[in-house]
């Protein structure tokens, strides 16, 4: 019994040291992980046909955007010129319905813009002196972000950290067994064998003659009609224990 108690203690506690280290061990997993990428469309730049080449006093160029459409705006022209650059909204007649960015005198310009209804634009270059495309440049960029997914290798924890306190319990539960175990007197052999001889004796006056009896004589309180029957109750009595 002692040896039995102390074994299951000592299973017990390395069961719970187990629990207790396997929260710490990190394995490799690979995972799908979305990423963003910016992508980018240069929608408005240069000139084109006939102003490539002329003089003019304003200059337009124009496209269809979206709402939301992210926009960086870049711009240059001839300080000298006193050049003027705005962007507008226009309806289908081509009038002007709103303007939302202008910069007079402009020389040097990047900005970065968001269009807030879905319309057709112009980008406008005007000044009282004659300029020629090479007076104004223009690139107007759209910019936006797709999805993408690529496959990375990350470390988890091979159990979940709350693992941790079951090992707790059970390396304090594995300690007590085995030191109850180890503190635990055996019970002397010579009173085992006193137990041992007192339970064969029990065996063989009283219990096996009590087994080969008939079921009926086991039985005393049933009616019996057989008087040899009745003499086996009344001898089998609980005095000759």
């Amino acid at each position: 019994m002692k040896r039995t108690i102390v074994a299951a203690g000592m299973v017990t506690l390395a069961i719970g040291i187990v629990f207790i280290k396997l929260p710490f061990v990190y394995v490799p997993k690979t995972v799908s992980e979305d990423y963003q990428v910016p992508k980018s469309k240069v929608i408005l730049g240069g000139w084109t046909g006939f102003a490539a080449y002329a003089s003019f006093k304003d200059a337009t160029k124009g496209t269809d955007l979206d709402a939301g459409d992210s926009l960086n705006i870049q711009v240059n022209a001839t300080q000298s010129k006193h050049i003027d650059f705005s962007v507008s909204a226009v309806n289908s007649n081509e009038e002007v319905t709103a303007t939302y960015l202008f910069y007079p005198d402009v020389s040097t310009l990047t900005v970065d813009w968001v269009v807030p209804l879905t319309s057709e634009y112009h980008f406008t270059f005007n000044s009282i002196n004659l300029f020629t495309y090479k007076d104004a440049t223009l690139l107007v960029t759209k910019q936006w972000t797709e999805t993408a997914y690529r496959d990375v290798t990350k470390t988890y924890r091979l159990l979940p950290f709350e693992v941790v306190y079951l090992g707790a319990v059970l390396a304090f539960l594995g300690i007590g067994l085995t030191t109850f175990g180890v503190a635990k007197k055996e019970e002397p052999k010579s009173l085992a064998r006193a137990k041992n001889r007192l339970l064969e004796t029990l065996w063989r006056k009283h219990w096996l003659p009590f087994l080969q009896l008939s079921p009926e004589a086991r039985n005393p309180w049933r009616s019996r009609d057989d008087d040899k029957t009745r003499v086996v109750l009344c001898s089998f009595s609980p005095r000759s224990f």
